[in-house]
């Protein structure tokens, strides 16, 4: 069974969003499902985020889990069939790029 939702709007921002949903052939119920779902899913309104330019610390949680997902990332080299390292691929290709310049 459905529930019913009710919220307030600006008059005016739900002329124009209804009109822009007609003209994709949708709704608003299903903008407001579409919005449920993206709540549920990622437990924040779908704000666009401005990211303003600079250094970011992350926290200590979050930093150790980075490195550790990044310790994990091996590639393996198909012809020698040994790991080689991300860090190691890069400074391949920069190696290879540098040639190609000299």
């Amino acid at each position: 069974m459905d529930s019913m939702v009710t919220a307030r709007v600006p008059s005016e921002l739900k002329e124009q969003v209804t009109k822009l949903l007609k003209q994709n052939d949708s709704s608003p119920t299903e903008l407001v499902n579409s919005a449920f779902e993206f709540y549920l899913e990622n437990q924040r309104l779908p704000k666009e985020r401005k990211i303003t330019p600079g250094v970011r610390k992350l926290p200590v949680a979050q930093r150790t889990q980075l490195f550790r997902a990044l310790d994990a990332v091996v590639l393996t080299d198909a012809d020698m069939h040994a790991k080689v390292s991300v860090a190691e691929v890069a400074a391949l290709l920069r190696k290879d790029d540098y040639a190609a310049l000299s």
